[in-house]
């Protein structure tokens, strides 16, 4: 467990949590959806149908993407802050067991 200042911090960032479901995504599209694809229907089909659905997929991705930065952006602001503008401030840790 970490303290910073007298808020302890137990949570997984919500980023990080973003980027591992991109991850998954990304993951399952490559290993179950496109092989399926290929293998049941005509090609023409298949090649149709992912035409079709990559500029969503993308689309989703990119959100998700720009979701998990802007968090990831906002985490690191908050802790420069702390810190003080050139990083030689010292947090005031005060942790309780």
């Amino acid at each position: 467990m970490q303290c910073l200042g007298e808020a302890r911090v137990t949570s997984i960032p919500v980023s990080l949590l973003l980027i591992a479901a991109m991850t998954g995504i990304m993951l399952f599209f490559t290993i179950a959806i496109a092989p399926t694809v290929f293998k049941v229907l005509p090609q023409l089909w298949a090649s149709t149908y992912i035409r079709a659905f990559f500029p969503k997929y993308y689309a989703v991705l990119g959100l998700i993407s720009m979701l998990a930065a802007g968090l990831a952006s906002e985490v690191l602001l908050r802790v420069s802050t702390a810190l003080g503008t050139n990083g030689t401030r010292r947090l005031s840790v005060r942790c309780t067991r």
